[in-house]
C-alpha cells in the first residue's frame, strides 16, 4: 500500500541511505556505485518479497546486522516494500 512505502521509504532513508544511496543504487556522495551496496541489483536477482528480506536480515556485511535487528515486523515488512520498490517490483 502506499502507506506501507511511506513508511518503509521512512526506515530506508534513515537506516540504509547512507550507504546505499538515496535510490539503493550504491551510489554515495556522487561516488562510483558500490555493486555490493547496489539493492536495485539485489531487488532483480531476488525478485520475491522473502528473498529480499532474508538478504536484509543476513547481509554481506558486520554492521548491517544492528541497523535492522531492533526492526519490528511490521517495519521489516515495510522496509523490503520500499527496497522492492527501488528495483521497480
Amino acid at each position: 500500500t502506499d502507506r506501507e512505502l511511506e513508511a518503509g521509504g521512512r526506515v530506508y532513508a534513515i537506516r540504509c541511505a547512507s550507504c546505499h544511496g538515496v535510490r539503493g543504487d550504491g551510489q554515495v556522495n556522487g561516488s562510483a556505485p558500490v555493486r555490493e551496496r547496489d539493492l536495485v541489483a539485489l531487488v532483480r536477482r531476488a525478485r520475491t518479497a522473502a528473498e529480499v528480506g532474508a538478504a536484509i536480515e543476513t547481509p554481506r556485511r558486520a554492521h548491517q546486522p544492528t541497523l535492522v535487528a531492533d526492526l519490528d515486523a511490521a517495519a521489516r515488512q515495510q522496509l523490503v516494500a520500499w527496497v522492492r520498490s527501488l528495483g521497480g517490483i
